[in-house]
């Protein structure tokens, strides 16, 4: 049997009451919630009312309160976190990306970091070094241009996601990267030779810098892509 839009509503409400406010979960959920009513009703021949109590037992311990842990982003205002406590199967979804988010961050930047590196070294010139150091400038510019329109966006966009959750808790730890890394890219010591080690630290930190809001900027692309989709259901 097919659930009624009317009993469809009610499971919605009941996860909003548990704190699932998120509609990319809440969505997940529901489907699979309303599934095993559907289920209990034919089996068990029992009202919706006594099924939706049993299939939300069946979730308890998901949707059980969990404290932020290590790998879980805290909430921000302004510059001050704000301990975040959610139901247990929206932190750990959220553990497991800020997880896979740090180790790409890692893994990336050290990429970038060697490659450039080893181009700038093998084309150590000033007409090469200037190029270069135009071009991340630029980088920069355009990072802080979609940082800020994705922020001011996020306050027009009443739904929420874990991944504009994400893109917001990210945006007060990144949005002054791209201006250090023109602040470390306006010394002119940059465009000096031989090449050494401090053009390795300021490429460390330019790419460290432009993985981490690139992936920040991707949680917004999602997020955006899941409220689009979403309105045309």
């Amino acid at each position: 049997m097919k659930l009624s839009k009317e009993q469809i509503a009610k499971i919605d409400e009941t996860l909003v009451l548990n704190k699932v406010v998120y509609d990319d979960i809440k969505l997940e959920l529901t489907d699979h919630i309303a599934s095993d009513i559907e289920e209990i009703m034919v089996n068990q021949e029992i009202s919706f009312g006594v099924a939706l109590k049993e299939a939300f037992e069946k979730w308890r311990l998901q949707l059980k309160p969990r404290a932020a842990g290590f790998w879980t982003p805290e909430k921000r205002r302004f510059l001050f976190s704000e301990r975040t406590v959610e139901p247990k199967l929206i932190m750990d979804k959220l553990e497991k990306i800020s997880k896979k988010n740090f180790f790409n961050i890692i893994l990336l930047s050290i990429i970038i970091t060697s490659l450039t590196f080893a181009l700038v070294k093998m084309y150590d010139s000033e007409t090469v070094l200037n190029a270069f150091n135009e071009v991340c400038k630029s980088l920069c510019l355009i990072l802080i241009a979609l940082l800020l329109s994705g922020r001011i966006l996020m306050f027009k966009i009443k739904g929420a996601t874990t991944f504009g959750y994400l893109f917001k808790t990210e945006f007060f730890r990144i949005i002054w990267m791209p201006f250090f890394n023109l602040f470390l890219l306006s010394d002119t010591d940059f465009l000096l030779k031989p090449i050494s080690n401090k053009h390795f630290f300021i490429i460390a930190l330019f790419a460290l810098g432009l993985v981490r809001a690139l992936l920040s900027l991707q949680f917004l692309y999602k997020h955006f892509e899941f409220e689009r989709k979403l309105s045309k259901v």
